[in-house]
């Protein structure tokens, strides 16, 4: 007998199983019938990890969903769907199938072995300065905490008004990571020292060192003979009078005893 399309003999009609079989011929004529099964192959698709997602099998043909290693006639009409659990993805098929597609469909031609492949989703991590600069980036698993900074320690320039030093914190505060993030450098602000000065009658009346943004209170009343302390000015000459306190700017300043002339009446 011969071989039919997706068949294999399995025996004659009378029971033998041999094949080609001799046979005596009689005045009986005798009859014999080849009797064929249909070829089944086995169907194994399972997940690398059953945390990560699940593999169905479905038998098109049949109409029927089935588990990994049950049978399959050739030619059945098979769809293999891998489904990622939640916060993974799926990467690709390995063993005897290699694509990235999730569904893959075949038609039954022999034993099949699959491996879905699936990953934990990941996310890229970004430090950045204080002007959006970035300074170092990774990526980690979701749900992880925020990881290591290894990038060059951060910098940023002094004003006329602060300084600035890197304190080792990063905003916002991340207590795990679940999707894609900017974290910015974080910095202690120290205001810068300023000379203050008055001046009276030519001389220092008056120094100290202030703090940007300190308040400034008045010096201690000058004095100068024959005159009477009338207050401060900004400039020796001909400037505004200065109200006290002040918050202290960025720069140094100076202020001018102002007198004006004892009268007496005669």
């Amino acid at each position: 007998s011969s071989k039919k399309d997706c068949h294999t003999f399995e025996k004659w009609s009378d029971g033998v199983i041999a094949n080609p079989r001799e046979i005596e011929v009689t005045s009986e004529n005798p009859d014999y019938e080849a009797i064929f099964k249909k070829e089944s192959a086995v169907i194994n698709a399972e997940s690398n990890d059953v945390v990560m997602g699940v593999v169905a099998i479905k038998n098109e043909t049949e109409g029927v969903e089935q588990i990994s290693g049950a049978i399959a006639y050739c030619n059945d009409s098979i769809t293999l769907t891998a489904t990622p659990a939640a916060h993974h993805h799926f990467v690709n098929w390995n063993g005897d199938a290699n694509m990235t597609q999730p569904v893959y469909g075949f038609r039954v031609d022999g034993n099949k072995e699959v491996s879905a492949n699936f990953a934990i989703d990941t996310f890229r991590v970004e430090f950045v300065n204080y002007e959006s600069t970035s300074l170092y980036f990774t990526y980690v698993d979701y749900g992880a905490e925020l990881p290591a900074y290894k990038g060059e320690n951060p910098v940023r320039p002094a004003t006329d008004e602060y300084t600035y030093s890197f304190n080792g914190k990063w905003s916002p505060a991340v207590a795990s990571v679940t999707q894609d993030t900017i974290v910015v450098a974080q910095y202690d602000s120290t205001p810068k020292n300023y000379n203050f000065m008055a001046y009276a009658n030519g001389e220092v009346h008056e120094t100290r060192e202030v703090a940007f943004g300190s308040s400034v209170v008045a010096p201690n009343d000058a004095s100068k003979t024959g005159h009477t302390f009338v207050g401060w000015s900004d400039d020796d000459q001909n400037g505004n009078m200065v109200d006290f306190p002040f918050d202290m700017p960025a720069k140094d300043t100076t202020v001018y005893a102002v007198f004006k002339v004892d009268t007496f009446m005669l």
